[in-house]
């Protein structure tokens, strides 16, 4: 009889084990590439103020925005800095279409503009990748540091991502990415 039971709990056990799997895997899940654009991006309808106040630069309506954390430094126990080498990749994921790098801003921790890439634009092609390197010596942007991108992208295409990775080799490896967040100042 106590096996039969042990037999029946094992038995809901599993059967409630495959309906949490099934249920996790067809979930939408915001940083998935499989979901639709509108849920992979966040609608703000003072972007084109915000930008043009804080960065100085006016865009059009269709310019989208996005804020990529980065480290060029974490603390450690006992408030020791590890410095780390920041790639910035950025990845147009449609196969037919282009998308517009307007300009990458890159501010440290205290919102500080440090540099601009690509002032007079980059176009990414169906797949291209592209990519900004800081140093693990340039230490300027601190444990806040984040990059700024303004792009555009005809519509119905696919969002790209733009990811930051940081990579240190000294005293041991360490190595972590953060994926960014996409703005947009209208309704797609």
């Amino acid at each position: 009889m106590l096996k039969k039971i042990k037999g029946i709990v094992h038995f809901f056990l599993l059967v409630a084990i495959l309906v949490f799997v099934y249920r996790l895997s067809t979930s939408s899940h915001p940083s998935s590439p499989l979901v639709s654009f509108e849920k992979r991006y966040h609608q703000n309808v003072d972007l084109e103020a915000k930008i043009e106040k804080y960065l100085g630069t006016q865009i059009s309506h269709d310019t989208m925005y996005s804020y990529i954390p980065a480290y060029s430094h974490i603390y450690l126990e006992k408030g020791t800095a590890k410095e780390f080498a920041v790639t910035l990749s950025l990845r147009n994921i449609d196969m037919e279409n282009s998308i517009k790098i307007l300009e990458v801003f890159y501010f440290d921790t205290k919102g500080k503009l440090l540099r601009k890439y690509f002032p007079e634009g980059r176009v990414l092609g169906p797949l291209e990748t592209t990519e900004i390197f800081i140093k693990s010596e340039d230490l300027v942007g601190g444990s806040g540091a984040n990059f700024s991108i303004l792009f555009q992208m005809p519509k119905n295409t696919l969002a790209p991502i733009f990811e930051s990775v940081m990579i240190s080799n000294v005293g041991g490896s360490f190595s972590f990415s953060s994926r960014g967040v996409i703005y947009s100042a209208k309704k797609l």
